[in-house]
């Protein structure tokens, strides 16, 4: 599928609102894959995990902070110590260091929080994470709390990964419902939910935005998601809520084609690349949202593709 006039790089500059810093990764390297393809800001979205993308926060500010009109921080929400059986229905470390992290002025989001998320590999499900990946959290609990508030106080906004089942659709409307002058981003189109419910959600809830990373194709179906698991002793069957934004070969669904263009405003994109090796397909990545913007109006492409998060990423207080 060729990429509309309207969609070029030459035409529309990109924000990669949603992708992760790795420790290996130079800055300099970043700016090179992003101006190859015209991808002109970056959110960069530390991951802390204990494998060859570890980063830091203070990494990604260093980051920011040298190059302010590409890269944006983000206090980052992906390390394995949080995720530990109970951390979510206390204070936890990580509450005090956002609040002194934040306090500087140097960070314009934090997250992503992994809270229900589908492991790469298999799927016997756990009430937390399994070695695969696996997460299992309620999205309500004291410390999501404390967290929204903080972000609430500090005027960032607050990255989820929580996909769209019905118990969990359930917790983020009371979560939204609690917090609403806290911005928050709900990461795979809103947990990769049906376009009818995506649109109830942001009818509903004015501070809640929905990114697109990892939903343009040339990405691949997520491994696994037909096969079953146990929770709590029961079956379960993971993704069963899933809602594809466009089709194999790149077409859009015209479900979510009507509903980007219903909400112009409420949608951003990210590459979601979570590890070093992934940049190899980076310039394909950003081809695949080139494509899906292409099927959208100009001006709908241009706020989802940019204007959108460089909004939303205004200065922190």
């Amino acid at each position: 599928m060729p990429i509309a006039a309207h969609a070029r790089p030459e035409t529309l500059p990109l924000f990669d609102a949603h992708t992760h810093l790795n420790y290996d990764m130079p800055a300099e390297t970043l700016l090179q894959a992003m101006d190859a393809v015209g991808v002109r800001r970056m959110a960069l979205i530390p991951r802390y995990y204990r494998d060859d993308g570890r980063a830091t926060d203070e990494q990604a500010a260093d980051y920011a902070g040298r190059y302010p009109d590409r890269f944006v921080a983000f206090v980052g929400g992906q390390r394995g110590d949080l995720y530990r059986p109970g951390n979510w229905t206390g204070d936890h470390r990580f509450l005090a260091e956002a609040k002194a992290k934040l306090s500087i002025g140097r960070f314009r989001g934090v997250g992503e929080f992994i809270i229900n998320h589908y492991g790469y590999n298999r799927y016997v499900l756990t009430t937390n994470q399994s070695e695969t990946g696996d997460v299992r959290i309620p999205v309500d609990t004291p410390l999501m709390f404390k967290i929204m508030e903080l972000a609430g106080r500090r005027g960032v906004s607050v990255l989820i990964h929580a996909e769209a089942e019905d118990e969990t659709a359930t917790q983020m409307r009371r979560l939204l419902d609690s917090f609403p002058e806290t911005n928050v981003i709900w990461a795979h189109n809103c947990g990769r939910a049906a376009a009818a419910r995506v649109a109830e959600f942001l009818r509903q809830y004015p501070q809640l935005k929905c990114d697109l990373a990892g939903m343009a194709v040339p990405f691949p179906e997520p491994y696994g998601w037909g096969t079953f698991g146990t929770i709590a002793g029961k079956e379960y069957k993971p993704g069963s809520h899933v809602t594809r934004v466009q089709n194999n070969n790149g077409t859009i669904n015209p479900s979510m084609r009507d509903l980007f263009e219903t909400f112009p405003d409420r949608f951003i994109i990210g590459t979601d690349t979570a590890h070093p090796f992934q940049y190899s397909r980076y310039a394909d990545m950003v081809a695949a949202f080139r494509r899906l913007l292409s099927q959208l109006k100009p001006e709908t492409a241009r706020k989802i593709g940019y204007d959108n998060a460089e909004r939303l990423y205004g200065t922190a207080r």
